[in-house]
């Protein structure tokens, strides 16, 4: 193992995605130019907030940190929520080299331990990073919200801020879990993180009121040691913390895009569209055959129907199967100059406004509102204008796509590498995906492997693809389904894992009866008669459908996932992983 040089590894997948990592000499001389102190100049004619409390809330080991959050109560019993987001764009002009490599990018990249970032880390660990005690420039927007979770009004500006706490999602958790440590430590903050909780709550039952959707999927944390070995694999935590600052990034996307849509102003938006009524009704049939029976008059593709489905779902055994293959049934969301909303976020209108430092849309949609709130907008060439954020939709789009595989290869690899020292040991797993060529298999540490068809006892297995289950008279195979694992192979270059069943099996509730709910086994000159075997089709992948982080959003160091909508493994609204909402 000490031999192997892991950082090779992922050299090899940054060049197979085509991912630039060296900056080019001017863009690069640009950054080194950038003062690294806010200055009387710069602050001119802003909201001056340095004498408000603001925190950052993120992970232990982010550096890059540009967004901020403040709550007060105003004098007619309402929340002021306060969302303040780096200002990228003064220091990034356009069609500056920065702002050209920024474009090229897209989007920073994320792998365990290291990240290739779309602006240099003058900026991005730098002057834009809203680091603890410096002052620093913002975009704010500031949300009056009732309780019923009504927005009252709001006030976009720029401003002047000067974070008062570096705070991270562990000790925010314990203070909000009454942690009498932690809440002493940060006595003059606690008060407005425990007010935070109660309007996240607000917030959150007000989306799932509508029908948004959150996937309840693991998100994995890779630890390594100082030379970069792995030292753990685990499920990654999702605390009241992580919920707060997501429920906070969602409403300051969801305000600035209505905001830009009702000025018909060039925007880019984040959108999800509605899945295929094939597909959702293949996802229906499933869940009848589980015995989840999903009323014919209420198939409907809408947010509610499927949020309804996963609630039912829940507390079974099925939740992490109807989870992925709901998420594998939605479309992808993508950035679009077009508002077509957000349907997993049952969202009329949305946008990714809160990570400017690693999303282009961000710095895109900082610039519009600046046009704006300056009263230039509209004495700009409107045809150049919507041609800029059309093709930074498409670049975003397609750059997105490059770095989720790029990351989700980088995990692969590192999971390869962490399994090695296991070989030949048994774990409990659960199967993650069925196909005419094996099973895959999940673990508690989010590690997963394939067991070849071939390795599995008997033989004349059938696949059913729509019902991700591999059966023959004797033994069945589900999604879903609970299973004991050897570790027998881990390919490092290939970056996978195979595993066998263990000698000892727990007991299997289908295995006696292999075909559920109407479904048979036939031989095969039945099947020649109209029931003919799909084979080849290949592996579901996950995600292939954050996350929210993740949602159509993200970073999660911040919330990860694949969280509300984000229909692709990522944390807060385009969180460093996490989120991709």
């Amino acid at each position: 193992m000490k031999e192997l040089k892991y950082y090779e590894y992922i050299e090899k997948i940054i060049e197979e995605k085509k991912i630039v990592s060296v900056f080019p000499k001017r863009a690069a001389n640009e950054a080194g130019a950038v003062p690294q102190a806010v200055s009387n100049k710069d602050m001119r004619g802003r909201l001056d907030l340095r004498d408000k409390l603001l925190v950052t809330i993120d992970g232990e080991d982010a550096k890059d940190l540009d967004d901020a959050v403040s709550l007060e109560m105003t004098r007619d019993g309402n929340y002021r929520l306060g969302v303040h987001i780096a200002d990228v764009s003064h220091y990034v002009k356009a069609k500056s080299p920065l702002d050209d490599e920024a474009f090229r990018r897209a989007t920073s990249v994320y792998f365990p331990g290291m990240v290739i970032p779309m602006l240099p880390k003058e900026l991005s660990n730098g002057i834009c990073s809203l680091n603890e005690g410096v002052d620093r420039l913002c975009m704010t927007v500031f949300i009056d919200i009732d309780r019923g979770g009504d927005i009252v009004r709001y006030e976009l500006a720029e401003a002047v801020m000067n974070s008062r706490a570096r705070m991270t999602y562990t000790s925010v958790a314990a203070i909000l879990s009454g942690d009498e440590t932690e809440t002493a430590k940060y006595k003059e903050i606690a008060p407005m993180l425990i007010e935070m909780k109660s309007l996240m709550e607000i917030l959150n039952l007000r989306r799932v009121k509508r029908g948004s959707i959150d996937f309840d999927l693991p998100e994995c944390k890779i630890e390594l040691d100082a030379a970069g070995g792995v030292t753990g694999l685990s499920e990654a935590p999702r605390t009241a913390a992580h919920k707060l600052i997501e429920e906070f990034m969602l409403i300051a996307n969801e305000v600035t895009a209505q905001h830009m849509f009702n000025l018909k102003a060039p925007y880019v938006y984040r959108v999800h569209e509605k899945p295929s009524l094939e597909k959702i009704q293949n996802l229906y049939s499933l869940s009848n055959a589980l015995g989840f029976r999903v009323n014919a008059a209420s198939r409907s593709v809408t947010p509610k129907a499927l949020q309804r489905l996963l609630k039912d779902v829940a507390e079974s055994q099925y939740s992490g199967l109807m989870n992925k293959v709901m998420l594998r049934s939605m479309m992808k969301a993508k950035y679009s100059p077009e508002n077509l909303g957000h349907f997993g976020l049952a969202a009329k209108y949305y946008c990714h406004f809160t990570s400017p430092i690693r999303r282009y849309p961000d710095l895109v949609a900082h610039r519009m509102i600046k046009l704006w709130l300056h009263d230039n907008l509209f004495s700009q060439n409107m045809r150049s204008l919507k041609a800029f954020v059309g093709n930074a939709a498409e670049q975003s789009s397609e750059r997105e796509v490059a770095a989720e595989q790029a990351e989700r290869d980088g995990d692969d690899l590192y999971k390869a590498i962490y399994m090695q020292q296991f070989l030949g040991e048994e774990f409990d797993g659960v199967i993650s995906g069925v196909s005419s060529f094996g099973i895959f298999v999940e673990l508690a540490n989010t590690a997963e492997g394939l067991i070849w068809l071939e390795s599995l006892p008997g033989d004349r297995y059938k696949f059913v693809e729509d019902r991700y289950l591999l059966y023959n008279p004797k033994n069945s195979y589900r999604m879903g389904d609970k299973i004991r694992i050897k570790v027998v192979k881990c390919d490092i270059d290939a970056r996978k894992i195979e595993f066998a069943l263990a000698q000892e099996q727990p007991v299997n509730p289908t295995a006696e009866k292999p075909v559920r709910k109407g479904f048979t086994f036939r031989e095969d000159k039945e099947q020649s008669a109209g029931q003919s075997q799909k084979r080849g089709t290949g592996r579901p992948k996950p995600g292939s459908g954050r996350p929210p982080r993740a949602q159509g959003g993200g970073k999660p160091s911040k919330p990860g996932g694949a969280r509300p909508g984000g229909y692709s493994k990522s944390s807060k609204p385009g969180y460093k992983r996490g989120n991709k909402k």
